[in-house]
């Protein structure tokens, strides 16, 4: 019997933290982290196994003299795996979470691995570890059945192997950190679902939600209260909910949520929205009604604690989403999903059996719309969750989920909106034609409130300023989101008091922000943009339809649209042809224009080949190849620091310090003054900015960057960068 002490940890004050003691805390927190989707039995074992290369004589040198020489304690734990195991799924499994449980997820290797993969770890030669075998019981284990046929099997098993290393990495950081806090973090999640449901209940009260009124709040109040309905009677699935712009489906969607979480006792609910440009309505709205303390935004212009020490508990539950109502991106939520890394896939497991409301669905990523589908069926079909597909232009993903998963049909969450389709038509569209930029001009000086919607950057900014009106305001990602946020604000307030307000636009004012113009230009796009957009004219429908006017016109074509709006563009052109301007927004419509275009598109919807990283045998896994192509945003842009108040200017100073390492919570808050460009702007900017690094600069030539067109790329002509 080894009667040694073997650490695994050493605080500032001396403290010890045996091996033993943290084996057993990190088996006994995975245990439970990963019992909510069923596999607790193995995750135990794997956080049993996870440091036992600890108990090496050179790993106990390494942490007493406090050498620098760092020793590989991961290895070893993964040769015990498949020892104990064999290398069947079991050993494969836990083998890659504790290969990974520092470095991240390694790609398998095949048969004969190299440098970093699996197969390069099992064959390598490791300290003894021996010592582990006098305390630490392992036992033979073997997951739980998943719900998966012969097609998805293989795409099942390395989901789970993704949840289980959450499982394992969550628990290992929330345990070293309590030992070496010697506190345990306060938490998020003291608010119940129940309390959050009973809160929502009395907002919806107080407001009037559920009495109607006129035709168009009965309508609302209808839809709302079959949202309320189904979600008190339905059991965990998949869902849509599919309600006209202007409809309310924000509280739809949430009620909804709450309702079925605490029927069918899930943790929490997850908003999912496309955009950043649009994310600040919907927290602010769920504050007002949840309050912040249960409420997490989770997305890249948030922003918590200062100071990167400091336990503040939102920063904190950013890492592992350990809160009842979390708001996040896509771009977050799907990359997390595919990570390989520590600390974006340390919250995965907390996705297990929560309700997940994706906002605008018609803005899932082409690109890689079936990575995403196959998540999301995998999520509903193997851990607990439920998932609503929320918009108004419902995409037809029937196909793609029963590619996957073929007994996973959608529920309508509220059917009777489509019985509300002329109600809820307050806009008559007009096509135009070709329009050139004087001739868009003259028509929007006419107005006294208008919106024009257009498709560059480029054309946004030539539009403003030919404009040259004191009472016009442009937006677009040209502008930092502080400046965008602000000039948000100034056009609700100008429309509400009745003043004159042109606004010129990039797509970014589509989606979720809600204003509303008597008039809308839109430059044509696809379907669901146009309709997007014409969702911002009479949006209260305070104005009679036929004076309330979408009109549809062809840029010029100096403005080429982006090479990700042709086939839409094409294919929205070819469904409407045969039918009347009258009929653009009808389901059917809807339906035939995203048939066809992911028809069209079948052999791009996985461009990435995300799918093939797990075709073959479990050792020929590639999850970090796999990480390294998810990229929702394409990585070829950089990131301006604008220097317009004194809080970027501080920023600004810090970056610039020599020898200076900024923390994650400055580039948060960083983020809001901030434009990013594609790179092959780089030299254009030569001389105006100071490089802190190949991707992230800071403006310094003044004029270069005003607060009505943002930064200036007079030869710029490329799109939005919208996420």
């Amino acid at each position: 019997m080894d009667d040694r002490t073997y650490i695994a940890h050493i605080d500032e004050a001396g403290n010890i933290q045996t091996v033993d003691e943290h084996a057993n805390n990190v088996a006994a927190l995975a245990e439970s982290f990963a019992e909510t989707f069923g596999q607790g039995n193995i995750a135990k074992e794997i956080g049993l196994a996870h440091d036992v290369g600890k108990y090496s004589n050179a790993f106990q040198d390494y942490i007493t003299s406090h050498a620098k020489v760092k020793v590989d304690h991961s290895s070893a734990g993964a040769q015990l795996a498949v020892k104990v195991n064999g290398m069947n799924a079991a050993g494969v499994i836990e083998a890659f979470c504790i290969s990974g449980h520092h470095a991240g997820l390694l790609d398998g290797g095949g048969n004969v691995g190299s440098g970093g993969t699996l197969q390069a770890r099992l064959q390598k030669k490791v300290e003894d570890y021996s010592g582990c075998m006098d305390s630490l019981r392992f036992q033979k284990v073997r997951p739980e059945k998943m719900n998966c046929n012969q097609k998805n099997a293989k795409f099942a098993l390395s989901f789970l192997i993704r949840m289980l290393f959450s499982s394992l990495v969550d628990a290992d950081f929330l345990d070293t950190e309590k030992f070496m806090r010697q506190t345990s973090r306060e938490t998020l999640g003291n608010t119940t679902i129940e309390e959050m449901q009973h809160r929502l209940d009395g907002y919806l009260d107080e407001h009037g939600y559920l009495s109607g009124g006129t035709p168009l709040n009965d309508a609302r109040s209808h839809m709302l209260r079959e949202s309320i309905d189904c979600g008190n009677q339905s059991s965990r699935g998949l869902f849509t909910l599919t309600i006209p712009t202007g409809g309310g489906k924000t509280l739809d969607s949430i009620s909804f949520a709450l309702r079925h979480a605490v029927r069918n006792g899930q943790r929490r609910v997850i908003y999912v929205i496309p955009y950043c440009s649009i994310i600040d309505q919907t927290v602010t709205l769920f504050e007002k009604i949840f309050g912040s303390d249960c409420v997490l935004a989770h997305y890249s212009e948030a922003t918590y604690s200062s100071d990167e020490d400091v336990m503040d508990p939102k920063r904190l539950a950013t890492e592992n989403w350990d809160a009842p109502l979390i708001v996040t991106t896509s771009v977050q939520f799907f990359e997390s999903l595919y990570a390989n890394k520590t600390s974006k896939c340390r919250k995965l497991h907390n996705i297990a059996n929560s309700v997940i409301v994706f906002d605008e669905a018609q803005l899932l990523p082409r690109d890689f719309l079936k990575p995403c589908i196959y998540a999301i069926a995998e999520l509903i079909g193997n851990y607990r969750c439920s998932s609503v597909l929320c918009t108004a232009t419902q995409p037809a993903l029937e196909e793609q989920f029963n590619d996957w998963y073929p007994t996973l049909k959608a529920k309508e969450i509220a059917p009777s909106a489509s019985g509300y389709t002329d109600l809820f038509k307050r806009v008559t569209y007009v096509k135009l034609g070709l329009l050139s930029d004087d001739e868009l001009v003259e028509r929007l000086r006419e107005e006294d409130q208008v919106l024009c919607v257009v498709s560059t950057r480029k054309q946004a900014a030539a539009l403003y300023r030919l404009l040259d009106d004191a009472d016009a305001i442009h937006l677009s990602t040209n502008l930092t989101p502080f400046d965008r946020k602000r000039k948000i604000e100034e056009i609700k307030e100008r429309l509400a008091n009745g003043e004159r307000c042109i606004v010129v636009s990039t797509s970014l004012i589509e989606a979720g922000v809600d204003l509303d113009f008597p008039i809308v230009y839109r430059a044509e796009a696809g379907l669901d943009s146009m309709i997007q957009a014409a969702g911002r004219c009479n949006r209260e429908g305070k104005r009679d339809r036929k004076d309330s006017m979408a009109y549809l016109f062809k840029a010029d074509p100096k403005y080429k649209a982006p090479a990700v709006m042709q086939r839409p563009m094409e294919i929205a052109a070819a469904v409407a042809a045969a039918l009347p301007e009258s009929d653009l927004d009808s389901k059917e419509m809807i339906k035939a224009y995203f048939t066809r275009l992911y028809k069209y598109e079948s052999q791009s919807l996985d461009r990435h080949k995300i799918l093939d990283c797990f075709a073959g045998t479990p050792m020929d896994f590639s999850f970090a190849k796999c990480a390294e192509q998810m990229k929702l945003i394409e990585q070829n842009t950089i990131s301006i620091l604008i220097q317009q108040n004194e809080e970027s200017r501080s920023l600004a100073d810090l970056f610039m310090m020599k020898d200076f390492s900024p923390t994650r919570s400055m580039y948060r808050k960083a983020g809001k003054y901030m434009v990013n460009v594609y790179m092959q702007y780089r030299d254009l900017l030569e001389g105006d900015v100071a490089w802190v690094d190949e991707d992230f600069g800071i403006l310094t030539t003044e004029g270069k960057y005003n607060d009505e067109t943002g930064l200036d790329l007079s030869d710029q002509g490329g799109y939005g960068i919208m996420f």
